[in-house]
């Protein structure tokens, strides 16, 4: 696969350099996430190829799942993201106790 010329500049042109490339921002990537202030943001996996983030797991929100977009979507390697996250429908219980959670932020 062709590297482009940031790439060959920052990295190197050798397939361990682009490894270590990938794996540099989709950890970054969820490191934004993790040190955010939404606890559920930090179970989000990140994959990085070929310019395209993709997020995948498990979010009880759209409001959770566009906000992890737009935190990772400014890495400057990213030129693609592909948000794959899953929302799921919460009992009342799960609920309130998700409000009671934003509510001590």
């Amino acid at each position: 696969m062709p590297l482009l010329d940031a790439e060959k500049t920052a990295f190197g042109t050798g397939s361990r350099a682009l490894m270590v490339r990938r794996w540099d921002v989709a950890e970054r990537a969820e490191a934004l996430l993790r040190n955010s202030a939404y606890l559920e943001l930090r179970n989000v996996f990140c994959s990085f190829r070929e310019g395209v983030l993709t997020l995948r797991g498990r979010v009880s929100s759209y409001h959770l799942k566009q906000l992890a977009q737009t935190f990772t979507g400014d890495l400057k390697e990213v030129a693609e993201l592909k948000n794959q996250l899953e929302v799921l429908e919460l009992n009342e219980k799960e609920r309130n106790h998700a409000r009671a959670d934003a509510q001590k932020r």
